[in-house]
């Protein structure tokens, strides 16, 4: 009773301050025809000037919602962007047969009482912050689509903004725009406020930070205090987040580049002309400001740093080595070890000890192959004989020949006959194998035995051998004339013989 009559206060005070019934509905979470019953017996009990009765006609039924409510209320607390189908979802798992409907009148107006979140303006003091973001586009060059990268700069008190694109989010890469920001600027800001990226923070645990060793280095080295946003609270740092989504509507959307240099080119040109234009914020020229700020900046060194990383990798036992998807070569001296790779912003050195074995540009090329022919001259090739060939092709100036024939030979065991014909060598001398094998070469007769033969009959009875066919002697035999045969019928011979022809044993 209690809880329908200061629900019926309520609709009666939203109602007096001018909502309508469907707006004070799903403000309470109730239909705007109970609204409007509620407004229309309060009115009866103003008209009549009696008190109301909860105890019968006015009784609230349970709803099918009532059971879900509490834990609804609770999700909401902890997680005010949840939204009404989620929770629909979410309850009808646990037993709920009501509507989305019925769940979206319901959270409407919770979420309506939720207080939103309200930011407190930041200012800072002259050259006491800047921040630093990214942004990303996709660029479509030579008909092919790729990702570049938008270094976003901003100096918090003046607005003095610095944009510049790279193809890489690579550590040395972001070292290197940072430095370039503060050419631009002048100075070195006390602290740079980042977000949580790999190249920034390596490690975080609430208010624990643990920063990449590049950027502390660098840090002191330009003398400025590096400091990460909290996680998923981009307004911490909010006017670099609002300069990142500037930069693409102003800048970048709508216009077409030729190469990466004509994008800085004119970014850096687009820098000058809104670091001129009044400040939507302060409502002041940020480089009128930045006159005032760059006396408080850290000066940069004179001397500009090079900035570098180092990279261990293995090379394979094809001499090459990977490195961002793509296959480098080194000398082939190298192959099957570790070298350091010194990685510059747009080359990378290959170190061995203190000695520089190789140089190569960075590429946003991804898995190719990048060799140097020379690397590979006079390689061992490997050992393509085994001991028993190089045995054989050496025993004399014919043996590689008669290897070949031997091969070709069939009946016997390759190897066995190898290895017989080389433990010849241990009877016989070198001439006495060459000319051996010179005559089997000739006659096309191959194999241990034939050539075991040719050499004994070489040393004992030489001109027992038949002598060798040679080319002259080939083209001075004469031809010998055809001689014909005539072919008689066997009765020509039996009439000779007195008509008795002669019988076989096979003629039965």
């Amino acid at each position: 009773m209690r809880e329908t009559l200061k629900t019926m206060i309520q609709v009666q005070t939203l109602k007096n301050e001018g909502l309508t019934n469907k707006a004070i509905g799903e403000r309470l979470g109730i239909h705007r025809q109970t609204v409007a019953k509620y407004l229309g017996q309060m009115q009866q009990v103003r008209l009549q000037g009696r008190e109301m009765d909860y105890t019968a006609s006015h009784r609230v039924r349970p709803r099918l919602i009532d059971p879900y409510l509490e834990y609804i209320r609770r999700r909401l607390e902890a997680y005010p962007e949840l939204t009404a189908k989620r929770l629909f979802r979410e309850i009808r798992d646990m037993g709920f047969t009501g509507s989305k409907r019925t769940v979206r009148r319901y959270v409407a107006p919770l979420k309506a009482r939720i207080p939103a979140r309200v930011y407190k303006p930041y200012e800072t003091e002259p050259g006491e912050q800047a921040q630093v973001d990214w942004g990303h586009e996709t660029w479509e060059y030579n008909g092919q689509k790729t990702k570049i990268y938008c270094f976003v700069f901003v100096l918090s008190h003046s607005r003095m903004r610095y944009v510049e694109y790279v193809t890489s989010l690579d550590s040395v890469v972001f070292l290197n725009c940072l430095y370039r920001a503060f050419e631009y600027i002048g100075g070195v800001p006390k602290k740079i406020l980042f977000d949580n990226a790999k190249v920034v923070v390596s490690e975080r645990v609430g208010r624990v930070i643990r920063f990449q060793p590049d950027l502390l280095q660098f840090a002191a080295l330009m003398q400025f205090q590096p400091e990460a946003c909290w996680v998923e609270d981009p307004e911490t740092k909010g006017k670099v987040e609002s300069t990142v989504g500037y930069v693409h509507r102003d800048f970048y959307y709508g216009r077409e580049f030729s190469d990466l240099d004509s994008v800085n080119q004119q970014v850096r040109q687009w820098c000058n002309e809104v670091n001129r234009e009044v400040h939507t914020t302060t409502q002041a020229i940020p480089v009128e400001r930045w006159a005032l700020e760059k006396s408080k900046l850290t000066p940069v060194p004179r001397k500009r740093p090079v900035l570098f990383r180092v990279q261990r990798v293995k090379v394979d036992k094809a001499s090459q080595f990977t490195f961002h998807q793509n296959k480098y070569s080194v000398p082939k001296e190298y192959a099957r070890r570790y070298v350091r790779l010194e990685i510059y912003e747009q080359e990378f050195r290959v170190m061995a000890d203190e000695t520089e074995i190789g140089c190569w540009p960075r590429t946003t090329e991804r898995g190719k192959q990048f060799l140097c022919p020379e690397h590979y001259e006079g390689r061992f090739k490997g050992a393509k004989q085994s001991a028993l060939e190089n045995q054989f092709r050496n025993l004399c100036n014919h043996a590689s020949a008669y290897l070949q024939g031997l091969t070709e030979a069939r009946g016997h065991s390759l190897r066995e006959q190898m290895q017989q014909i080389v433990q010849l060598a241990d009877e016989f001398t070198q001439d006495e194998l060459d000319a051996a094998m010179e005559r089997s070469l000739q006659f096309g007769s191959f194999g241990y035995g034939p050539l075991h033969r040719i050499l004994m009959k070489l040393r004992e009875a030489p001109d027992s051998l038949p002598k060798r066919m040679t080319a002259s002697s080939q083209t001075a035999m004469v031809p010998l004339p055809h001689v014909g045969v005539e072919t008689r019928d066997p009765s020509y011979y039996a009439k000779r013989l007195g008509g008795a022809l002669w019988k076989t044993s096979s003629m039965g």
